[in-house]
């Protein structure tokens, strides 16, 4: 008697895709600061942003920022820009948990997404409330903004990996 078992399976195999990567907004980021890879994640009931050992998952810190911090995103200076919603302002973290500088927006613009250009040379964010999204440079981060209005309850943000588009979600 023969037992016979056969098995296929079909594969396709693509080369990665050349070049820098797309970016989007998240409420968690990574990065390798001084050569520790760490998560970084927003609690928007907490107001504060925690940090976690991406290889061993220990808790490394637990930071505070504005009320109802919503986004997070590196830079390519290794600082992180976290949109605290509640507070309608952008604080900039420094990898150590310090607070680099806050960026003070208008009453009522509520920052919602934030992401980098793939390079990290400059960030992008939604003001929820005031229908704005914000190019903030990570090298200056107090200068005034080149700013796009007229959006309506704009929320998370998609860059194309050459950094030429800016996709927008409305909530």
């Amino acid at each position: 008697e023969d037992n016979i078992v056969t098995s296929s399976l079909r594969l396709l195999v693509i080369t990665p895709p050349a070049g820098p990567r797309p970016t989007q907004s998240s409420t968690l980021t990574i990065g390798d600061d001084s050569g520790t890879r760490r998560v970084w994640s927003v609690n928007p009931d907490a107001n504060t942003v925690t940090v976690v050992n991406a290889t061993t998952g220990a808790k490394e810190g637990e930071y505070a920022v504005g009320m109802n911090p919503r986004s997070i995103a590196r830079d390519a200076n290794g600082r992180y820009w976290v949109t605290c919603h509640g507070s309608d302002e952008i604080r900039v973290l420094n990898a150590d948990g310090t607070t680099h500088t806050t960026i003070t927006l208008a009453y009522g613009a509520a920052p919602f997404g934030v992401a980098p250009s793939p390079d990290g040379q400059q960030l992008f964010v939604t003001l929820f409330g005031s229908g704005h999204l914000h190019r903030y440079s990570a090298a200056n981060p107090n200068a005034v903004p080149l700013i796009a209005s007229g959006l309506t309850t704009p929320r998370a943000i998609a860059i194309s990996g050459n950094g030429a588009r800016v996709l927008v979600t409305r909530f």
